[in-house]
């Protein structure tokens, strides 16, 4: 027996729900004090490379699937949504080299440096995913879809290189974003809340298509970007690049990614 609309809205608001509360349960927890403690390098390190790399390959999967889609149907939307996920896969790549205490490559490490190339991914990746919620579908010409395709993936790749070149050059002249001892300044915390909050209206409108259209895929995707905008809350809280609230900030990405899998997998 299929089920009927109003029976698949309240399914998707269940889950949404749950989704929802479920972060805000686990920061409640971590809120008291006896629960904070920074973790030994020897252990955030690996686990910080871990997430990073599968949320790098979901990124890029998601990227792919997304161009070899657009290629075949030439919709915007799917454009906007491979040009946001290439994006977060090449910066993530970057910051994750630049986090303080890995070795140096061709990117200087350290908290600020890292928490630059972090805010380049995230500011880049949840407006281009605003935008493929927003903007109205359109439909592009066979013979446009090639050039669009490359001036998205040289744009993302300008980016990736001026961020890279703008940590290495500039990063002691730009605003701090986190002081030691004292912990992030008030515009990094403003500039994670204005993430979330494009990440939350991201989701709601990812809702909405999803009703529509009742597509898995897209409920998977409303699921991690929910889960990304949580996500953002334990970037607002951190004290130590190494501490609780980092990891659990870095937990609700992974458990997001894993959702955008699922929806890749879902795809059709």
């Amino acid at each position: 027996m299929h089920k009927s609309s109003q029976q698949i809205g309240r399914s998707a608001i269940a889950y949404l729900v749950s989704v929802v509360l479920i972060p805000i349960g686990v920061y409640l927890v971590f809120a008291r004090d006896t629960f904070y403690f920074v973790f030994d390098p020897a252990f955030f390190l690996p686990f910080h490379s871990g997430v990073e790399i599968f949320t790098i390959f979901v990124a890029a999967a998601i990227a792919y699937v997304s161009f070899v889609g657009y290629m075949r149907d030439g919709g915007r939307t799917i454009l906007l949504l491979g040009t946001a996920f290439l994006s977060q896969a090449a910066l993530d790549a970057i910051h994750n080299l630049a986090y303080p205490g890995m070795p140096f490559l061709f990117i200087r490490t350290g908290t600020n440096e890292a928490i630059y190339l972090w805010l380049f991914a995230r500011i880049s990746g949840s407006l281009l995913l605003l935008m493929s919620s927003i903007l109205p579908e359109k439909e592009a010409r066979q013979e446009m879809r090639s050039k669009a395709l490359i001036l998205a993936s040289v744009a993302v790749a300008l980016l990736s290189i001026a961020s890279a070149y703008t940590v290495n050059s500039f990063v002691e002249v730009l605003p701090a974003m986190f002081i030691p001892g004292k912990g992030l300044t008030m515009l990094k915390i403003g500039l994670e809340y204005l993430v979330s909050l494009a990440l939350g209206i991201t989701a709601l409108l990812y809702l909405r298509m999803y009703l529509d259209s009742v597509n898995k895929t897209i409920l998977m995707f409303t699921i991690g970007v929910v889960l990304l905008a949580f996500s953002e809350i334990g970037f607002t809280l951190y004290r130590h690049a190494y501490d609780v609230y980092n990891s659990l900030g870095h937990v609700f990405k992974l458990v997001a990614f894993i959702a955008f899998l699922a929806g890749l997998l879902k795809a059709r």
